[in-house]
């Protein structure tokens, strides 16, 4: 739930389809990427956390350091 909300994310789908009643379902593994563009790294990084964190499914897991060694904290 929650991918079908505007973000100022983009939200790109793999291994991912629609059911019959057009609910998104997982078929596991890498499922989503969340990207966003915005005036520095620290804010798009903060950014796509906060999209990450109002999108939820079944497992849900994702990695926390992806990003943070490519400006100073």
């Amino acid at each position: 739930s929650g991918a079908e909300k505007d973000y100022d994310s983009l939200i790109f789908f793999a291994g991912a389809q629609n059911d019959e009643n057009g609910q998104i379902l997982t078929a596991g593994g890498r499922v989503l990427t969340v990207t966003t563009l915005a005036e520095n790294m620290k804010l798009a990084l903060k950014t796509s956390y906060e999209t990450i964190d109002s999108i939820d499914f079944d497992k849900k897991f994702f990695r926390k350091d992806i990003g943070f060694d490519l400006h100073p904290s």
